[in-house]
């Protein structure tokens, strides 16, 4: 059996009048940007102090979006030879690298020791590994 909520609550008429207690200004008070008709806030917006978007540094292309491809200096030395050019194709035929990987940045942390040279291709990076105490 269906029953009427108490609670419901009819749509506010304004400006109907003094004696309803929303004619006249319909409640929104006088003057001002409130007052007036269209008025809406663009989201983030702040009264009179500085929006949130003007306070945040601006970014510079996409660096935060780039992924790295970690590949250790030990594993490069096991699958290619010395002074062979070292070319994400290269890596990728070898097996070291899938094709997903192929579209990050990759970057070869280079060991304590290296037993030879080789040559990396300009796409690729290259740091120090970290000691570890």
């Amino acid at each position: 059996m269906l029953k009427i909520n108490k609670h419901s609550t009819k749509r506010k008429r304004v400006g109907r009048g003094t004696a309803s207690g929303n004619g006249k200004t319909s409640g929104r008070g006088t003057k001002g940007q409130n007052s007036r008709p269209g008025h809406k806030r663009h989201s983030g917006f702040t009264t009179g102090a500085t929006p949130l978007h003007m306070k945040l540094p601006k970014l510079e292309g996409n660096s935060i979006l780039k992924k790295y491809v970690t590949i250790n200096s030990d594993t490069i030395e096991k699958h290619f030879q010395e002074k062979d050019k070292i070319t994400k194709q290269a890596l990728q035929d070898k097996g070291i690298i899938s094709n997903q990987d192929n579209k990050h940045f990759i970057k070869v942390v280079l060991g304590k020791k290296q037993s030879y040279s080789y040559q990396l291709d300009s796409d690729i990076k290259h740091s120090k590994s970290i000691k570890t105490a």
